[in-house]
């Protein structure tokens, strides 16, 4: 029995290749050519960066108009920064997640109509905005719009250009882009058009922005997002931006390995709170900063302080979710809402409830007259498969296949939870065998296989993340043999692993278990684990341990 209550599922069972090729065996082949795709491939992005030169050249006002999450604020920095390159006229604006909600809005329209403005650049936004659009070209406002979420059936026909590797006859040869990275591909463009003979320097030093909401926006990294974040970690572990070198100060991480576990769990998440829980402009302004001076350390330190009230806010929100709310449990769908979750924190607990009870989960904000609510799904579930019939019973509504997010007036909120709750039954048949979250491994492991050798190919195959996963294995048939507490509040594990033959590795576990942590497992009881193989590496040494994801016992 899993001590996390999990159905562990492993893909390949094959014994008889060495471990990378049983690793492989069920993945798409990893692409390490190092080499972008021609900006010039996608759609309307002749007509995009030609009406961009034009901007710039006649010194017309240009507005980028970015989301309010780490992809649509790293998008942002990266064409302010390259407009900025070329002395354009541009300045920015972002939502408030909470007074404005996702997407373009029209009083944003008409402040550019007010201010002269006469081109808006959209970031990881826009696709579903077609009206505001039309309002902005009734002012004579040109809009751009670079996009990666789901296309509706109303696509914005009044705008000059859209950039979306999922339009429709788009030969663009890599669809899994995420918004920042449409945006760096528009920047590649422009930087290939104004500047053909000088512009490798400067586009590589954008990939850390890309790499940062690609990672956080769970963007799959095969593909050209392979290629992005692998390029962008090493740029950002020499990075020149002075904002990013005061977070890596902060987050305690100037010498540490970077990776996309950094990025996702110590950095985007720093960026993510100033939108959250406070306005964007906070985190944005850090990352267009280009003096090294008291005042950006200020902007850093001030996500740092946000960081931990998001932090204290998100665990005493998940702790009420998992002592009210486990017993009703629906079997394909979770949803659950209270007016003192803050809006900008429904996305974290939504995926904390899919994680926990392995069902998407629909987590909602009571506004009095209005619900605001954040979608998180699992692997194999379209959570838009759910929303998009309701769409016109939502105020607003966007997203995409894994994260989405609506408004609903409470007088059309019965009919709309019905509706989505036999809308799951519907079309997530779940298998009793299947009930429950599951744990997908990649294959069986030896201990004569827990070697340095091997820990060192597994790293080859970096950057981890959705679509290229840290690989599981199982090992089976193990003691644990000393169990101590580590951390500060002493909720992580340190182990010894010991096998049949008394040879011992270590081994780390995150948020360990109960029964872990209460050390209530026998010295002398054989369990199975479910692990990552990795190199620890301390005072120049690396030596092979193993990161627990679970045990059965």
């Amino acid at each position: 029995m899993s001590l996390l209550g999990k159905h562990w599922l492993i893909k390949n069972s094959d014994t008889g290749k060495n471990i990378i090729d049983r690793i492989m065996a069920h993945r798409e082949p990893l692409d390490d050519s190092g080499d972008f795709f021609d900006p010039y491939l996608m759609k309307n992005m002749d007509l995009a960066a030609t009406r961009i030169a034009q901007a710039i050249s006649g010194q017309q006002r240009v507005i980028v108009y970015g989301d309010y999450d780490v992809d649509g604020i790293s998008g942002t920095a990266i064409l302010v920064r390259t407009l900025k390159k070329f002395n354009a006229f541009v300045s920015y604006r972002i939502p408030h997640r909470f007074d404005d909600g996702y997407g373009l809005h029209e009083k944003y329209i008409e402040e550019c109509r007010n201010t002269g403005t006469k081109l808006i650049i959209t970031v990881d936004c826009g696709i579903s905005c077609a009206s505001q659009i039309s309002l902005a070209k009734k002012y004579g406002i040109d809009v751009i719009i670079t996009d990666h979420h789901t296309i509706p059936e109303n696509v914005p026909e009044d705008a000059h250009a859209i950039l979306h590797p999922l339009q429709r006859d788009c030969p663009y040869p890599f669809k899994g882009l995420t918004g920042s990275a449409v945006a760096f591909k528009l920047a590649h463009a422009l930087l290939q058009k104004l500047s053909p003979h000088d512009h490798l320097n400067f586009l590589e030093s954008l990939t850390d922005f890309a790499s940062f909401g690609t990672i956080a926006d769970c963007g799959p990294l095969i593909g050209e997002n392979r290629t992005i974040v692998k390029r962008g970690l090493a740029a950002f572990q020499r990075t020149h931006w002075s904002g990013l070198r005061h977070m890596k100060r902060l987050a305690k991480i100037e010498n540490d390995k970077i990776d996309t576990t950094t990025i996702g769990f110590r950095l985007a998440p720093r960026i993510n709170a100033a939108g959250r829980i406070d306005h964007p402009y906070v985190a944005l302004q850090l990352l267009l900063r280009e003096e090294d001076d008291a005042q950006t350390l200020a902007l850093a330190k001030k996500l740092e302080s946000l960081n931990a009230q998001r932090q204290e806010m998100t665990r005493r929100a998940i702790d009420e979710v998992m002592r009210h709310y486990k017993s009703e449990l629906h079997k394909n769908l979770f949803m659950a809402a209270s007016p003192d979750w803050h809006t900008g924190i429904l996305g974290l607990i939504a995926a904390r409830a899919t994680e926990t009870f392995g069902v998407p989960s629909i987590i909602l904000q009571d506004r009095g007259e209005t619900l605001v609510a954040s979608c998180r799904s699992r692997d194999g579930c379209d959570i838009m498969q759910l929303l998009a019939p309701e769409r016109e019973n939502f105020i607003t509504f966007g997203g995409h296949a894994q994260a989405a997010g609506f408004t609903v007036s409470k007088e059309k909120f019965p009919l709309v939870e019905k509706n989505m709750y036999r809308r799951a039954s519907e079309i997530w048949n779940r298998s009793s065998s299947n009930s429950g979250p599951t744990l997908n491994i990649d294959c069986h492991i030896d201990f004569e296989e827990l070697t340095f050798e091997n820990a060192m190919a597994i790293e080859k195959m970096e950057p981890f993340g959705i679509g290229n996963e840290k690989p599981i294995f199982a090992l089976q048939a193990v003691k644990i043999s000393e169990i101590s507490l580590v951390g500060k509040e002493k909720n992580h594990a340190k182990l010894s692993i010991q096998s049949p033959s008394s040879k011992d590795i270590p081994a780390i576990f995150f948020s360990a278990p109960e029964k872990i942590l209460r050390q209530q497992i026998s010295p002398d009881a054989l369990v199975d684990l479910a692990c990552h193989l990795e190199l620890n590496r301390f005072k120049g040494r690396a030596t092979p341990q193993l990161q627990v994801r679970d045990i059965a016992m």
